[in-house]
């Protein structure tokens, strides 16, 4: 079993951090299985936010470190409602557990179906990479209403230009480990607020981007971080899938798509994940 103290760990550039429990197992899997496909020369660690014995001893013969998920922040209780997240939204919190002079956050929902080397070349030329959401949200977005936003500004002086300032998704991010740490308190501090978070993790990424100035890359591209459907914008569908390199693979706008993300409570390894069959095929060639 690889360990998180081993050579191949330590002398990464660059680690992909995911989480999973249970319910998040199969994911878990195909996400690993996408990667041996597509980049298995960058190591992996799960965090165990309730996985069985089985399923950890799987994802570990499969190469991957499980690192148990301490699960101390809980994301507040109306931003859950009626939905599917959990402690484990809050993983990037324990960020600092990690070896890696980079880390890269993938969402156990996700596949990669292509190159990653973005995410490994920007390494010297900036502390945060990331993709915006689609159709792009502010700040101010992940903030919540005016009074939400009020007491952001009261609480790290941001400006009205920083708050229309365009926003990352949480799914999909890489951040070197020195801006994770300079980042960590500011996380902290938004968390012990009184604010909201209404969009949990990624509402503190980006409140703590902003405050703690990282340098940031241009934004990846949507390629990075494509959907099976765009919540906000149900017209947007990729052109069509073709194979490359023996995978199924979409394309947008006359680009291959690199990371597909299966957002929303309903994944495909349910039974009920039935209305995009064609995403159902992406997924399955590595379940």
């Amino acid at each position: 079993m690889t360990e998180l103290t081993s050579d191949h760990m330590r002398s990464a550039s660059i680690g992909i951090v995911t989480k999973a429990d249970s319910a998040f197992y199969p994911g878990a899997m195909a996400l690993i299985r996408s990667l041996e496909a597509t980049n298995p020369q960058i190591p992996i660690v799960v965090f165990d936010a309730g996985l069985s014995a089985q399923e950890r001893s799987a994802i570990q013969a499969r190469g991957a470190v499980t690192l148990p998920l301490a699960n101390r922040y809980v994301p507040r209780a109306e931003s859950v409602q009626g939905t599917h997240y959990n402690a484990s939204i809050f993983a990037l919190m324990e960020f600092d557990r990690l070896p890696f002079d980079r880390i890269l956050h993938l969402d156990a929902d996700t596949v990669v179906l292509g190159s990653l080397a973005p995410f490994v070349s920007s390494l010297q030329d900036s502390e945060f990479l990331g993709v915006c959401d689609f159709p792009p949200l502010t700040l101010a977005d992940n903030v919540g209403d005016r009074v939400q936003q009020e007491l952001a500004i009261a609480l790290f002086g941001f400006s009205e230009k920083e708050l229309l300032s365009p926003a990352f998704n949480a799914g999909v991010f890489s951040i070197s480990s020195s801006a994770y740490r300079r980042i960590r308190p500011l996380m902290d501090a938004a968390y012990d607020s009184p604010l909201l978070l209404p969009l949990r993790d990624q509402t503190l990424l980006n409140i703590s981007l902003v405050a703690g100035g990282l340098r940031r890359a241009e934004p990846l591209s949507v390629h990075y971080n494509f959907r099976h459907r765009f919540r906000r914008a149900a017209n947007v569908r990729w052109d069509g899938i073709e194979v490359h390199q023996n995978l199924l693979v979409p394309r947008f706008r006359g680009e291959l798509v690199k990371i597909l993300h299966f957002i929303g409570a309903d994944k495909p390894w349910h039974q009920s994940f039935t209305e995009h069959p064609e995403a159902l095929s992406l997924w399955r060639q590595f379940s």
